[in-house]
């Protein structure tokens, strides 16, 4: 178990904007409260984190009922704080199992599980540029992903000590949020002209799917779960018949188009300047153009700064088979500095300036940001209009 205090100081690496005032204007932390409860806010994740100490000299070992929820709900504040940054946290698999299996305690498990269902309500387009939301239920994003594992661990924990109201409100709770989200790709597939945005859902989808099954891994292999685990589990895979088939659709598009887009962007990790505004925070690829002019004309970065992210960018166009994002984010930061990277050469290392020259960043480099997001959107109708992609979305 990472203590509180160094899980704390990560989070002020990777995302030290959580504890200013002037981007999260919530106040100071409250030392005294049990974490739990300042998960009720919007915002209560920053709370959250504001008031850690608390937890600073506790043996993350040897944890209390009451300390391991306060351990439980910062794990979960840090997560939330964290996950569409360059650098999360990496508490994902406590939240999803270890602090879950670490207890029988009904009443700590209930209270674990009210404190993740008020974290299905924290704000999120705050701390991630990776949402879509053009049917009026809310956000989807990559965050509801990581509840649903939260909730499978729930889920799970509940079914071995066989609390059955428990084990209802979390499928009960995992169903909504599945529902929402698989509304919110068929509102978005029935638009004209809004393919991006399809793409960027086919991303979602996929991967929040992806983290329901990491939850459901966890699982005992026995009898009692295997019923769920069958009904909630693989939706992008062999499952078809929850939710009309729409995370199959999801993930035949994702598989054919966005799957090279998902990869952990360690070559940006190493940057500190990207790391100390929300202004920064890294949308969903490929469609990055607009992130590039971020970059390329933030007055909190200078032109040092600025040929970091380039460089950070173009060792990742060399060593990351099939993305076009980064060549996309280049594209930005071209288009800021007048169609050229001149000014940005002296900084780069040998191997980065050759690469300037390759003729994949030229041919990305000629193409408009509005000629990139037809030739995507074309891509994906017609995967939509292909052979067994087609039928299934005729069903819906």
């Amino acid at each position: 178990m990472i203590s509180a205090k160094a899980l704390v100081t990560w989070i002020n690496n990777t995302a030290p904007f959580l504890f200013e005032e002037r981007f999260f204007p919530v106040g100071p932390g409250n030392i005294e409260a049990p974490l739990a409860d300042l998960t009720a806010d919007p915002f209560g994740f920053v709370r959250i984190l504001r008031s850690a100490e608390r937890l600073y000299d506790v043996d993350t070992d040897n944890l209390t009922a009451a300390q391991h929820l306060d351990y439980f709900t910062l794990c979960l504040a840090a997560h939330h704080g964290t996950v569409a940054t360059f650098i999360p946290t990496d508490v994902d698999n406590k939240i999803r199992a270890h602090l879950w299996h670490g207890t029988t305690d009904r009443e700590l498990l209930r209270a674990m599980f009210n404190a993740g269902l008020h974290a299905l309500n924290w704000d999120v387009e705050s701390v991630s540029r990776r949402n879509v939301g053009l049917s009026g239920v809310g956000p989807v994003g990559g965050h509801h992903g990581e509840l649903l594992g939260v909730l499978a661990g729930a889920l799970g924990q509940f079914i071995t000590i066989d609390d059955t109201e428990y084990q209802e409100l979390a499928l009960k709770a995992i169903d909504a949020e599945l529902t929402r989200e698989a509304h919110e790709f068929r509102h978005v597939l029935s638009l004209k002209g809004r393919e991006v945005e399809l793409l960027l859902l086919t991303t979602i989808l996929t991967h929040n799917v992806g983290d329901l099954d990491q939850g459901l891994s966890f699982w005992p292999n026995r009898p009692s779960h295997t019923p769920l685990k069958d009904k909630l589990g693989e939706l992008a895979h062999d499952n078809t018949a929850p939710y009309g088939g729409i995370f199959q659709v999801a993930a035949k598009l994702y598989k054919g188009i966005m799957s090279a887009e998902g990869h952990r962007h360690y070559p940006l990790r190493t940057i500190p300047a990207i790391r100390v505004s929300p202004e920064y925070l890294l949308p969903l690829g490929p469609f990055l153009d607009s992130w590039g002019r971020i970059i390329g004309r933030s007055s909190g970065l200078d032109a040092k700064a600025r040929a970091q992210v380039l460089g950070g960018l173009l060792t990742g166009c060399r060593k990351i088979p099939g993305q076009l994002g980064y060549f996309r984010a280049i594209n930005g930061i071209c288009e800021t500095s007048g169609g050229s990277l001149k000014e940005y050469e002296s900084y780069l290392h040998s191997s980065e300036r050759a690469f300037l020259k390759d003729p994949s960043l030229r041919r990305q480099l000629g193409m408009a940001k509005g000629s990139f997001e037809s030739s995507m959107a074309k891509k994906a109708r017609e995967v939509l209009a292909g052979g067994g992609v087609g039928k299934m979305v005729g069903n819906l």
